[in-house]
């Protein structure tokens, strides 16, 4: 089959794990719905470079704005909904399969080898999913970016292309204005790489890299640095929070054993892919194919190196393993195209290369179909079903163009971030305010979903409930108590 149709039916397989079901779930707490209200406020204000929260600088998250940027572009183009907030997320990690694709290809003259490689990608589930490349989350755009590091990385250590060693350096700044630190968690294994190739020297030797460190400097240390000068401090904050505090430290109690990512990797987020690729790595010991052979060792390598320096943090999110999905997906791919060559020209019976065929595409329909059903009905918290459903009602709300002029929410309603967001979004159309309890007046209609704040309500005041949706109750106040 020609690459470009290898390259179409890529594109199709991916298509509707990613953008399925997209604005069907309301925003999800914590940094999709952080990230949409620095986009919705950068909007708002103006100010491209300080990234705001209630309208104040931040002070938790202290990342570069290069995700805030495209959020606030497609929101200024599509809206305020869920769609305009995700869909960047989603038509990053299209780029990043298609650069996985053209990477493969090149370097293999394989199109079928590259078209596995993006299969099992977007088959794993530690990629797509809710907090990965499927919400307003940073990880789509890291993965991207490191991606284009770390194949610009091997295209210079194996061909000696220079020009890949800059591109290198422009894909490295583009991680750590997206992730901070996270960006440059693969070098180490990149350095191991150096060494393995015995290329250190002569990398030394190369005017690219000195220009490359240049452009990092004025790009990276130029933002860092202009950010401190507007908003002192935050250099400090960046320290205690995104460098030595967070891997020294468990920051807001997320700690796990170190074992953590790898049995996760192994039960669920790489289960269809992970027994291939244990022998996708036996293999490459007696792989005669030179290319394949340096292609897994080159994933192999600065996977394990990422996946040890994660571990060993003392900081772990579920979410943190998603760069290295990719890796992954070339060491598997690499085995299942030399699995499928092999049987193939071990028969010439069409009867049989037939079977193959078929063999082939239900074993493959199988993670897809799982895939595709977690993409259309994603898991929920269940710690956090209050706090869905009041965000699901004010999505509808906002969809629907539901009347609620003059709605009053209770001070508590300023703890969630996603609350935070479609409030702001609906405030000035309907004029909603924010109130403590004890501050009620008498004809408010008052928004409460969580139960404690219920019973305090009713507790204090007479009242009439004039609206319900699941947990979420209005109450018209009638007066104290």
């Amino acid at each position: 089959m020609k690459p470009v149709y290898w390259f179409i039916l890529m594109l199709s397989v991916i298509a509707l794990p990613l953008f399925s079901h997209l604005d069907s779930f309301p925003l999800q707490l914590w940094d999709e719905s952080r990230l949409a209200n620095n986009a919705f406020e950068m909007l708002e204000t103006g100010n491209y470079l300080v990234t705001t929260y209630t309208f104040l600088p931040e002070t938790w998250n202290l990342k570069p704005p290069l995700m805030v940027w495209l959020i606030a572009l497609s929101m200024k183009l599509l809206g305020n909904g869920e769609l305009a907030i995700r869909l960047p997320s989603v038509i990053i990690a299209v780029l990043t399969c298609i650069m996985l694709f053209r990477f493969l290809y090149k370097k293999t003259d394989n199109p079928r080898l590259a078209f596995f490689a993006c299969f099992v990608l977007i088959t794993s589930f530690g990629y797509v999913r809710t907090h990965g490349v499927r919400t307003a989350d940073y990880e789509s755009l890291l993965a991207f970016c490191t991606v284009g590091y770390l194949t610009n990385y091997y295209t210079y250590i194996n061909e000696q292309s220079r020009k890949h060693l800059f591109y290198f350096f422009v894909f490295l700044s583009l991680s750590v204005l997206t992730k901070s630190a996270a960006g440059l968690l693969f070098l180490p294994g990149l350095f191991i790489y150096t060494l393995y190739k015995k290329q250190l020297l002569s990398l030394f030797k190369t005017k690219q890299l000195y220009a490359g460190l240049l452009l990092f400097l004025i790009l990276v240390a130029g933002y860092y640095l202009l950010r401190e000068n507007t908003t002192p401090g935050y250099l400090q904050a960046v320290w205690d929070n995104e460098l030595g505090g967070r891997y020294n430290t468990a920051l807001e109690e997320h700690k796990a054993d170190n074992d953590f990512y790898f049995f996760r990797l192994t039960q669920d987020k790489f289960k269809y892919w992970i027994v291939i690729a244990g022998l996708a790595l036996a293999h490459a010991l007696v792989n005669e194919n030179k290319k394949h052979q340096s292609l897994v060792a080159f994933s192999f390598i600065t996977a394990v190196s990422f996946l040890l320096i994660i571990s060993l943090a003392s900081t772990k999110l579920d979410w943190y393993d998603l760069p290295m999905y990719p890796l992954l997906a070339i060491i598997v791919a690499v085995f299942i195209e030399h699995l499928l060559k092999t049987i193939w020209e071990a028969s010439t019976d069409k009867k049989i290369r037939f079977s193959i065929i078929a063999i082939v595409i239900f074993a493959l329909f199988i993670p897809h179909h799982e895939i595709l059903q977690r993409s259309m009905y994603p898991h929920r918290d269940g710690s956090l079903e209050e706090n869905h459903h009041m965000a699901l009602f004010l999505s509808n709300t906002m969809r629907n163009n539901d009347d609620i002029k003059g709605y009053v929410f209770t001070d508590d309603s300023r703890a969630d971030q996603n609350i935070v967001y479609y409030i702001n979004v609906l405030k000035e159309k309907n004029n909603l305010k924010y109130k403590e309890l004890q501050y009620l007046d008498i004809g408010d209609k008052v928004v409460v979903f969580k139960d404690k704040k219920m019973r305090e309500l009713e507790a204090m005041y007479h009242s009439d409930i004039v609206g319900t949706f699941a947990n979420v109750k209005v109450y018209h106040i009638n007066g104290k108590k």
